[in-house]
C-alpha cells in the first residue's frame, strides 16, 4: 500500500489542529465563509494519516490529543458567548462537548487500522452522523454545532433539506472533506491531475445548483394569516422576573401588541416567559395575569395570543420525577417553561417545553452530574429542574388554524420540530429569549437556525424574541422583517398556513438512522471476521 510519508514536527501538528477549528469558525454563522467547511476537516485528516503511518504505539493517544485540541478550538471560537451567561460554568460545557466530538474520530482511527482505507473513511461518516443523532436525543444534548447547521444563513444552498434534514448536510460536509483529502493524497503520490478533484467539485456544485433551482421556483403555499410579533426588550437579569417592573412590562406588551395589530390580525405572538408573574395551572380562572391578557385581547377581538409563560402545577403527591416540595415541606409542585394559547373567550391551551437546556432547565443524569449544579448555565428561560411533557402539543384556534409553538432551544432540533407538523401544525411559532447571551453571535446563530426548520418542514415561521432577533421566515427559509437587537418594537405580516408534509416531516432523520446501522456494522465487523477466521482454521 502506498503511503504519503508525511513528516510533521510538533509545531506543524499544532498548526494543523488549530487550523481545523479556525476554518469551522470562519464557516459558521454569523460569518459568511461557509465554503470553508468543505475543507475544514482536511488538516485533521492529514494528522490522522500521519499517525496512521506512524509505528509509535501511542499514535492513537497522540491523535486523540490533537483532535481534542482541534475540536475544542471549534467549540470555543464558535460558541464562546455561552461564557456571558455562565462564566466559569461554561467550562464543563466546552470541555465535555469537545470530548464527545472526539469519539467518532477515535472510532474511525481504529476502524481504519482494522478494516482498511475504504471502510475506514466510510466509517467516519457513519460514526459522526451517529454521534450527531444521539446528541439530539439524550439528556446531554447540545446540537448547536451539528455540521449541517453551518449553511443556515444561506437557504439558497440547502433547499434539499426538505428531504434529508440538516443531518443530510452533515453527511455532505464529511463526504466532501474526505473526497478532497483523497484528491490531495493522490496528487502527492501521483502528481497533480484535475480528475482527482472532479468528483469532489461535482458533489459540491451539483447539490447547490439543484438547491438554487428549487429556491427560485418555490412559492409559499397555503392560506394567508395576519400575525403580529412583539419584541418587548426586557432585561432578563434585572427586570423580567422582578415584581417592581411588572407594570412596565404589561404596558410595553399592551402598547406594542395594539400598535401593529389590525382588523385582519389573527395571531399576536409574545416571547418566552413574557407574561409577568407566575401562573398556576390548577388556578387559571383566578390568575390576575390571564385577566390582563384578556383585557388586551378584547381590543383585538379576532386575535389569539400565543405567549411564553412561567407555569406551575400543584399536586397532593409527587406525581412526576421533577416534582418538588414547597418551602414549608408540603407536597408538591412542578415548574414549567410553557407556551399558552389564549383567545378572547378565555380558552387556554398549554404546551410545556420538552427539550430543556442541560444544566439550566434540567440537570442531566443527576446521579452522575449533581456536583455540577453549582455551575448551572443560564442559556434562556426559567432556571431550575423543570417538568416536561412527552408529546408535542399543537394549538388550534376557533377558526381551526393550527400552530406548533417551539420554545427557545427546541427550535434547534429538526426531527423534534417535525412532530408538531405530524400532529397537524400548519405553521411554526418560535418564542424565545436570547437576551441572556447579550449582543453576541449566539442570538445571530439561533435566528438563522429557524431558516433550517422552515425549509425542512416548508412551514412559515413567526419568531418572537424578547430582545431580538424577531422576524418572519418564509417557506424557503428567507428571514423577513428582521428586527434589531436591543430594540423595543413589533412587526406585522401575512404568512401562509398549509397542511403539506415534506419527505423529512414524514420520515425524519432517515440518513442518521441508516448511519447508526452502518456504525454498528463497522464496530462488529472485526469480530465477525475473527469468528469466521477461527471457523475456517478448524475445518
Amino acid at each position: 500500500m502506498k503511503i504519503m510519508n508525511l513528516k510533521f514536527n510538533i509545531s506543524q501538528r499544532l498548526g494543523l489542529a488549530l487550523l481545523t477549528g479556525v476554518l469551522f469558525w470562519l464557516a459558521w454563522a454569523p460569518n459568511i465563509f461557509f465554503p470553508l467547511v468543505f475543507m475544514a476537516f482536511i488538516p485533521l485528516l492529514l494528522l490522522q494519516q500521519f499517525y496512521h503511518e506512524s509505528d509509535n504505539p501511542k499514535s492513537l493517544l497522540h491523535f486523540w490529543g490533537y483532535s481534542y485540541l482541534s475540536l475544542l478550538v471549534f467549540n470555543l471560537l464558535t460558541t464562546w458567548w455561552i461564557w456571558n451567561a455562565a462564566g466559569p460554568g461554561s467550562i464543563p460545557a466546552f470541555t465535555l462537548n469537545t470530548l464527545l466530538m472526539t469519539i467518532p474520530w477515535v472510532l474511525f482511527f481504529t476502524t481504519r487500522k482494522k478494516l482498511g482505507e475504504f471502510y475506514g473513511y466510510l466509517s467516519l461518516i457513519a460514526f459522526w452522523l451517529s454521534f450527531e443523532y444521539i446528541h439530539l436525543q439524550w439528556e446531554l444534548t447540545w446540537p448547536w454545532l451539528t455540521l449541517g447547521n453551518v449553511f443556515a444563513k444561506f437557504p439558497q444552498v440547502y433547499q434539499w433539506y426538505e428531504y434529508t434534514g440538516h443531518l443530510g448536510g452533515s453527511s455532505w460536509v464529511l463526504a466532501i472533506n474526505i473526497l478532497l483529502f483523497q484528491a490531495i493524497k493522490k496528487t502527492k503520490l501521483e502528481g497533480f491531475s484535475a480528475k482527482h478533484f472532479t468528483t469532489s467539485l461535482a458533489i459540491i456544485i451539483v447539490p447547490i445548483l439543484v438547491s438554487v433551482a428549487i429556491y427560485f421556483q418555490h412559492e409559499d403555499k397555503g392560506t394567508k394569516v395576519n400575525v403580529t410579533v412583539v419584541q418587548p426588550n426586557v432585561d432578563p437579569y434585572t427586570q423580567k422576573f422582578s415584581a417592581a417592573y411588572f407594570e412596565d412590562q404589561w404596558q410595553k406588551l399592551t402598547e406594542l401588541s395594539l400598535s401593529k395589530s389590525n382588523a385582519e390580525t389573527q395571531f399576536i405572538v409574545w416571547p418566552e416567559t413574557s407574561v409577568p408573574g407566575t401562573i398556576w395551572l390548577n388556578r387559571l380562572d383566578q390568575s390576575p395575569s390571564l385577566k390582563r391578557v384578556n383585557e388586551i385581547l378584547q381590543q383585538v377581538p379576532q386575535a389569539t395570543l400565543i405567549t411564553g409563560v412561567d407555569a406551575y402545577d400543584m399536586y397532593d403527591l409527587p406525581e412526576t420525577p421533577t416534582a418538588r416540595k414547597f418551602r414549608d415541606g408540603e407536597c408538591c409542585f412542578d415548574a414549567f417553561n410553557s407556551a399558552f394559547q389564549i383567545d378572547t373567550g378565555g380558552v387556554v391551551e398549554v404546551y410545556h417545553k420538552s427539550k430543556l437546556v442541560p444544566g439550566v432547565e434540567r440537570m442531566p443524569y443527576p446521579q452522575l452530574f449533581s456536583f455540577l449544579e453549582h455551575y448551572a448555565l443560564d442559556l434562556g428561560g426559567t432556571t431550575g429542574s423543570l417538568g416536561t411533557q412527552a408529546e408535542r402539543e399543537i394549538f388550534t384556534t376557533k377558526n381551526n388554524l393550527k400552530v406548533g409553538a417551539a420554545i427557545c432551544y427546541e427550535s434547534v432540533f429538526g426531527e423534534f420540530v417535525t412532530e408538531y407538523i405530524r400532529k397537524g401544525a400548519q405553521a411554526i411559532f418560535i418564542v424565545t429569549n436570547d437576551a441572556w447571551w447579550y449582543n453576541t453571535p449566539g442570538h445571530k446563530q439561533h435566528v438563522v437556525y429557524a431558516s433550517l426548520r422552515a425549509v425542512e418542514t416548508r412551514k412559515s415561521i413567526a419568531r418572537s424574541a424578547n430582545t431580538g432577533i424577531s422576524c418572519f421566515v418564509n417557506q424557503r427559509g428567507d428571514i423577513q422583517q428582521e428586527t434589531q437587537y436591543e430594540t423595543t418594537t413589533a412587526i406585522n405580516q401575512d404568512i401562509y398556513f398549509n397542511d403539506e408534509q415534506t419527505f423529512y416531516v414524514r420520515y425524519g432523520d432517515l440518513v442518521a438512522r441508516i448511519a447508526l446501522f452502518m456504525a454498528l456494522y463497522f464496530l462488529l465487523l472485526p469480530y465477525i471476521k475473527l469468528i469466521r477466521a477461527k471457523r475456517n482454521s478448524l475445518r
